[in-house]
C-alpha cells in the first residue's frame, strides 16, 4: 500500500475501488474500514484543522506486539476475496501483522485542500463505536490461565482514550456469529448471503415479476443460461413481452434455456388462467412456494442452490401473508454453526428480494431454515413487514407473558400447519369447559372437545366450498373456464356433515372436535388441555382473550377461523391396517402362533404376484387406481385400459418392475394385511358411560369377547392393550335418556376409550392422547383369542427441560441467534430416532421384546420422541450390555433386503435369527418369483401395418425405398435418444429436484421425437406406418443389444404410446384378455 493509494482513499475517490482490488484482490470498503480502525487505535491520526495524515509508528509497534504476546487474531468484514469470487463480500481471516506491516512502513502528509478525510473518520467515528463487529477476537490463548480473567476485567472503552491492552478491544462482548472457529478445509468457509443476477441485468429487469427473478436466477445458477441469453435473447423476449403474464413469460424463459418448466407448470398455467396473484399481494388460494438447499462444496464457498417452486400447502400463515413470501432452505445437519449463524442472522438477498429468518423445522433432517421477504420484487412499501411482526401475529407477546424459547418455537409451528380454512366463528360461540381427571391427576380427555350439529354443518360446508374454490382454480381436471376469484364462494350444499369429528385449529387451540347432539344451536366447547396459547379472539366467551376496546388492535379474523387439518369423512374400507416388524415382534411375544403370521405373509405376497401376473386384467387396474396410477405410471395405465397382449415386451417389462417394487416394500416395511384390521381415530367417552376395559368401536361387528389395539410407534409389549368392545345396543340401555345416546348413535370411524379408571387407554398405548391420534385396532378372533393378559406399561416420566428451553424468549437479532442455537440442538433428532429404532428391533430379536435390555432401549426410543431436545444415547455400559461386548448389536438376517446382490449381502448380518422376522424371510425367499421377462411376443396389433406394408414392397420398389429410408431414420432417432439418455442418467439424481428434471427432460425429449418422426399425424396411413416401424426397430435393437438394453424397445412405446392405443382401440376384432397359466408360469417361475 503506497502514499498515493493511502491519499486517494482518505479523499474518497470512487474510482479507487479497482485499484482496491487489482493490488490486493481488497473488497470496495476494506481500507477504509482498516483506516478507520487505525485511527482508533491511535496508529493513524488525523488533523481537524487541515487534511494533514501522520502516523504513530510507535502505536503500530506496540500494538503488533500485544497481538504477538496474546496470539489474537483479527476478522474484519469486507475482507480479502475468495480466489473464485469477484464481487461477493464475506468474513476472512487475517492476523493484525499482515494489516500493521502493509502501513507500518508509511507515513505521509498530504496538503491537498478539503476535509475528506475528517468527514470519512469522525463521521464513521459513532458507526465504529455502534458496529462493533468490524473485529473480533476470536482465538485468545486459553494456556495463558489469566487471559481470560484480565478480558472480563477491562474497563469499558473510551473512545477517547487509547487502547491499554488487546482485553479492552473492541470485541469483548460479540455474539459468536462474528467469530471463525480456527477448522481446516472448508468448516470456516462463509455462505454467500447474496443470490441474485449480475449488475448488468438489473438495469433493464426492473419491470420483471418476482417469479420471473426467480426463474432465471435459479437457470442462471444451475448454469443453464449465461449472461449472453440473459442480456441477449432474455432481455429482447422481455423488452417486447413485458405485459404477457407470469406464465407465459415463464415458459418462453424456459424455450430460450431449451429446459424443461417442470411440474409447476400446470399450476401456474391454471392460476394465470383464472387471474390470481402468484407471486405478489394476496389472493383467495396460495399458489406457489419457493425454496432451495445449501450445498456445501470441497473447494469453493458454500451456496444456497434453488429449487423448483411448488405448488403451496394451505397454511394459516400463507393466507394471511402469501405462500410467494417464504423461502424455505434445507441445511444439512453437519453444516458448522458458524455457517448457519451468519446465513440467518444476516440478510438474505434472493432474486430482488430481502429476506429474513423467521422459523425452522427443526426435527427433519435436513433442518428446513425459513425465511421471510420483508422487502424487494412485488412487494410495495405499504407490504413490507418485519420479522418482529410476522412472530407476534403467530404469538402475540401481550397475551402471552413470559414466553420461552421452547414454547415460542412450538407455537409458531402452529400456523405453518397444512390446514383448510372451515369459516370465521360467530361471536361468543367458542366456550371453555373443564377436562375431565382422574383420581391419580392425570388427564382423561386430553385434546378433545365438542360441537353442536349446526356448528360442524357450518364449518363442514365451508370447508366444502374451500376445497371446491380451490381445486376450480388449481386443479387440471377442472374445466378450464374461468371463474372470478373475488366471487362470493360457492357454497357445497349437503343436508349434514357426513362425519361427526374433525381434527384442526382454532386460534391458539389445537386438537379433535366431536360432535354432541346434545348441544343446542352454534356452540364449539373447548378444553384446557387444547389451550397452547392465547388470541385476541371475538368468538371466545367470557375469558380474557376476548376482544374489547384495548386489545382490538391486535385482532385478526383468522384467529377466529377454524382451520381443519383433517375430517374423518373416509370410509372405513379405505383404513385398512396391515402388519409390520414392530407389530410382528409384540404379537409374538402376546403368544400369537407362528402359523398365523405366516399365513398372513402369505396371503400378502400372494396377492401382488396375481395381481401382476394373474389372469384378471381388471385386478390389475383396480390395484393402479389405488396407486392413482394415471398420474404415476400413465404408460402403463394405458396398456392396461387398452388390454395390450401380456407378453408384449414392454408391457411385460412395465409389470414386473411394478411387481418388484411392490415386493420391495412389502418386505422391507413386513406390510402384511390382517383381516378385520383397521386404523380408527381415537377420542375419549366424554359421558363416561363406558368402564375402565371398555371401548365402542363405531364399525358393526359380530359378538366378540375383546379386541386389540396400539399405537405406532410403540415400544414395549405391554403397549398392546386388550379391551372389551361395547355394543350400541347396550350403550342405549346405560344411558338414562336419549340426548346422552345420540352422542354415541352418531359417532362414526372412531374408537372411544373410557375415561374411567387412573389412567387413559390412549396413555397407555405408547403414551397417546386425544389430539389426534389414531390407533390399530384388530377384532379377527383368530389372532385376538391368542393375545395374553399384560399389566400397562408404567408411565415414564417426562424430563426436567434444559435450561436452554426455559430461556425467555428475546427479539432482534439476538432473539434470531437464540432461535437458531436453539433449532440446532435438534439437528441429531431424527437420525438418532432412526438409530435407536434398528436398535430395537435388533435388541426384540436377540434378547427378547420383555428383556432388561430392551427395556433400556425402548425407554430411549420414547424419550426421544417425547423429548427431542435432549439426545438419548445409551450410556458406555448400557451399550457393553447391549453389544454383549461386541462393537455393535448383533444383525439378524432379516435385517437385509433380499434384493440386495448376492456380493453385498455378504457378511452383512451377524446371524441367522429363529424369530419369527428370520422364519418369514426365509420363507419368502423360497417363494420369491423370478423376474425374468423371457423374450416376448411382439404385438400383432402394432406389427400389421409393417407387414402390410412389406408385401406392397415386394412388388414395388419405390415402397421398399420409402420403407428402407424410415427405417434408417427410425433407428438413428432411437440410437441418438439412448446416447443423450445415458448421458443424462450419469448426472446425479439424488434430490427430489433432481429427479424432477430427469423426467422431465424425457418428456420434453419424447415430444421433440415426437414432432421429428411423425410430421403430419393427418396422414393417418403415413402416420400408423412409421409407428409400426418404430416399434419393429426397437424390438430389433433390443434383441441385438441384449435385455440389459431395456430402454431400446422403450423408447418406442414413450414416443407413440398414444398411437398404439389408438392401433389397438381401432382394432376391429379386438384382443383376448385372457392370461394363460403357461405364459404366468414362464414369466413368475419360481426359483
Amino acid at each position: 500500500m503506497t502514499e498515493a493509494d493511502l491519499k486517494k482513499l482518505v479523499r474518497n475517490i470512487p474510482e479507487f475501488d479497482e485499484t482496491l482490488k487489482e493490488k490486493g484482490r481488497f473488497a470496495t470498503t476494506l481500507l477504509s474500514d482498516l483506516l478507520r480502525l487505525f485511527e482508533h487505535f491511535n496508529i493513524v491520526l488525523l488533523s481537524r484543522s487541515s487534511s494533514r495524515i501522520s502516523l504513530k509508528t510507535e502505536n503500530c509497534l506496540d500494538l503488533l506486539n500485544q497481538v504477538h504476546r496474546s496470539g489474537a487474531k483479527f476478522f474484519l468484514r469486507k475482507w480479502i476475496l475468495p480466489e473464485e469470487e469477484s464481487s461477493d463480500t464475506s468474513i476472512y481471516p487475517c492476523t493484525i501483522s499482515t494489516l500493521t506491516n502493509s502501513v507500518a512502513s508509511t507515513s505521509f502528509s498530504s496538503q491537498e485542500k478539503g476535509n475528506n478525510s475528517e468527514e470519512l473518520l469522525y463521521k464513521n467515528r459513532e458507526i465504529l463505536n455502534k458496529n462493533r463487529d468490524l473485529v473480533t477476537d476470536s482465538a485468545i490463548d486459553n494456556s495463558n490461565p489469566h487471559a481470560s480473567q484480565e478480558r472480563r476485567n477491562a474497563p469499558a472503552m473510551d473512545e477517547n482514550k487509547e487502547f491499554q491492552s488487546l482485553g479492552n478491544n473492541l470485541t469483548s462482548d460479540f455474539p459468536t456469529i462474528s467469530t471463525l472457529p480456527n477448522q481446516k478445509g472448508n468448516d470456516g468457509a462463509q455462505i454467500s448471503n447474496v443470490f441474485d443476477l449480475p449488475e448488468s441485468f438489473k438495469t433493464w429487469s426492473h419491470f420483471l415479476s418476482f417469479l420471473s427473478l426467480f426463474e432465471l436466477t435459479r437457470l442462471y445458477q444451475s448454469k443453464k443460461i449465461g449472461l449472453d441469453l440473459l442480456n441477449g435473447d432474455i432481455k429482447e423476449y422481455c423488452m417486447n413481452n413485458n405485459s404477457v403474464s407470469v406464465y407465459e413469460m415463464c415458459c418462453s424463459f424456459h424455450r430460450i434455456a431449451n429446459t424443461p418448466i417442470m411440474n409447476f407448470k400446470r399450476v401456474l398455467e391454471n392460476a394465470c388462467q383464472n387471474n390470481l396473484l402468484v407471486d405478489h399481494g394476496l389472493d383467495c388460494v396460495p399458489v406457489l412456494t419457493f425454496s432451495g438447499s445449501l450445498i456445501r462444496y470441497q473447494n469453493k464457498k458454500p451456496q444456497i442452490i434453488l429449487s423448483v417452486p411448488r405448488e403451496a400447502e394451505d397454511r394459516r400463515i400463507y393466507r394471511k401473508f402469501g405462500s410467494h413470501r417464504f423461502l424455505a432452505v434445507k441445511i444439512p445437519i453437519d453444516t458448522p454453526e458458524v455457517q448457519v449463524e451468519k446465513l440467518a442472522c444476516e440478510d438474505l438477498h434472493v432474486a430482488g428480494r430481502k429476506w429474513e429468518f423467521l422459523w425452522a423445522r427443526k426435527n427433519e433432517n435436513p433442518q428446513v431454515f425459513v425465511f421471510f421477504a420483508v422487502s424487494g420484487a412485488g412487494i410495495n412499501t405499504s407490504e413490507e413487514i418485519s420479522i418482529e411482526t410476522i412472530t407476534d401475529w403467530c404469538i402475540p407477546k401481550q397475551f402471552n407473558p413470559g414466553l420461552t424459547v421452547g414454547k415460542r418455537d412450538k407455537r409458531i409451528k402452529l400456523s405453518f400447519s397444512q390446514t383448510t380454512p372451515g369459516g370465521k366463528l360467530p361471536r361468543g360461540s367458542l366456550r371453555k369447559i373443564n377436562d375431565i381427571i382422574s383420581n391419580d391427576g392425570e388427564i382423561m380427555t386430553d385434546g378433545c372437545g365438542l360441537i353442536s350439529l349446526e356448528a360442524l354443518n357450518f364449518i363442514w360446508k365451508t370447508f366444502s366450498s374451500y376445497k371446491y374454490k380451490h381445486d376450480k382454480l388449481l386443479n387440471p381436471s377442472v374445466p378450464s373456464n374461468k371463474i372470478n376469484s373475488d366471487a362470493e364462494d360457492e357454497i357445497v350444499e349437503e343436508e349434514e356433515c357426513p362425519c361427526s369429528q374433525f381434527q384442526g385449529r382454532i386460534g391458539g387451540l389445537k386438537g379433535m372436535w366431536v360432535l354432541d347432539p346434545s348441544l343446542d344451536g352454534f356452540q364449539v366447547l373447548f378444553r384446557d388441555s387444547q389451550v397452547k396459547y392465547h388470541l385476541p379472539m371475538e368468538s371466545m366467551e367470557n375469558l380474557s382473550c376476548t376482544i374489547t376496546m384495548n386489545n382490538s388492535a391486535f385482532y385478526d379474523e383468522l384467529y377466529d377461523t377454524v382451520d381443519i387439518k383433517e375430517f374423518d369423512d373416509s370410509p372405513i374400507r379405505n383404513k385398512k391396517a396391515f402388519l409390520n416388524k414392530r407389530a410382528i415382534q409384540i404379537l409374538e411375544h402376546r403368544r400369537v402362533p407362528d402359523e398365523y403370521l405366516m399365513e398372513r405373509v402369505e396371503k400378502g405376497i400372494h396377492d401382488p404376484i396375481s395381481t401382476y401376473s394373474g389372469d384378471y386384467i381388471s385386478d390389475l387396474i383396480r390395484d393402479l387406481n389405488k396407486k392413482d396410477a394415471r398420474k404415476t405410471n400413465p404408460v402403463l395405465w394405458k396398456m392396461c385400459a387398452i388390454e395390450v397382449d401380456k407378453d408384449e415386451p414392454y408391457f411385460a417389462k412395465k409389470r414386473v418392475n411394478a411387481l418388484k417394487k411392490e415386493l420391495e416394500t412389502i418386505e422391507k416395511k413386513a406390510r402384511y394385511p390382517v383381516p378385520h384390521c383397521y386404523y380408527f381415530r381415537m377420542l375419549p367417552d366424554h359421558n363416561r358411560i363406558l368402564n375402565e376395559d371398555e371401548v365402542f368401536i363405531t364399525k358393526k361387528i359380530k359378538d366378540i369377547e375383546f379386541l386389540v389395539a396400539m399405537r405406532f410407534p410403540i415400544y414395549f409389549g405391554s403397549d398392546l392393550i386388550k379391551r372389551k368392545p361395547i355394543s350400541l345396543e347396550t350403550l342405549e340401555r346405560r344411558c338414562n335418556n336419549q340426548a346422552k345416546f345420540n352422542f354415541y348413535r352418531k359417532l362414526k370411524n372412531c374408537i372411544l376409550l373410557s375415561t374411567k379408571g387412573s389412567r387413559s387407554s390412549a396413555d397407555m398405548m405408547s403414551g397417546g392422547d386425544f389430539d389426534g391420534d389414531t390407533a390399530w385396532v384388530c377384532f379377527d378372533e383368530n389372532l385376538v383369542n391368542h393375545i395374553s393378559p399384560s399389566s400397562p406399561t408404567e408411565k415414564i416420566p417426562s424430563l426436567e427441560k434444559h435450561s436452554r428451553q426455559m430461556e425467555k424468549a428475546k427479539d432482534g437479532k439476538a432473539g434470531c441467534l437464540q432461535m437458531i442455537k436453539y433449532v440446532r440442538n435438534f439437528k441429531r433428532h431424527k437420525n438418532q430416532l432412526s438409530t435407536l429404532s434398528v436398535t430395537l428391533d435388533k435388541v426384540n430379536d436377540e434378547f427378547g421384546v420383555d428383556s432388561d435390555e430392551a427395556k433400556i432401549v425402548a425407554r430411549k426410543a420414547f424419550l426421544q420422541v417425547d423429548h427431542p431436545f435432549q439426545l438419548q444415547e445409551l450410556s458406555h455400559d448400557e451399550k457393553m450390555r447391549v453389544n454383549r461386548g461386541r462393537p455393535h448389536c448383533g444383525k439378524p438376517h432379516w435385517i437385509t433386503t433380499m434384493w440386495q446382490d448376492v456380493k453385498e449381502k455378504k457378511d452383512t448380518y451377524d446371524y441367522n435369527s429363529n424369530k419369527i422376522l428370520g422364519k418369514i424371510r426365509d420363507e419368502i425367499e423360497k417363494k420369491r418369483p423370478s423376474l425374468e421377462t423371457g423374450e416376448g411376443t411382439r404385438s400383432k396389433v402394432i406389427s400389421q401395418y409393417l407387414w402390410n406394408e412389406r408385401k406392397k414392397a415386394a412388388m414395388d420398389d419405390k415402397v421398399e425405398r420409402n420403407l428402407t429410408v424410415l427405417r434408417g431414420k427410425m433407428k438413428e432417432a432411437l440410437i441418438k435418444y439412448n446416447l443423450d439418455l445415458n448421458e443424462k442418467l450419469k448426472e446425479p439424481a439424488n434430490t427430489p429436484e433432481e429427479k424432477e428434471e430427469l423426467d422431465a427432460w424425457k418428456v420434453e425429449t419424447i415430444k421433440v421425437w415426437d414432432k421429428i418422426l411423425f410430421p403430419d399425424k393427418k396422414d393417418v396411413a403415413d402416420y400408423y406406418l412409421r409407428g409400426s416401424i418404430l416399434y419393429d426397430v426397437c424390438l430389433e435393437e433390443a434383441a441385438h443389444k441384449g435385455r440389459e438394453m431395456q430402454e431400446s424397445y422403450t423408447f418406442g412405446w414413450e414416443v407413440a404410446g398414444s398411437l398404439y392405443c389408438k392401433m389397438y382401440a381401432n382394432e376391429d376384432n379386438g384382443n383376448s384378455t385372457s392370461y394363460s397359466h403357461e405364459t404366468q408360469d414362464a414369466l413368475f417361475k419360481k426359483k
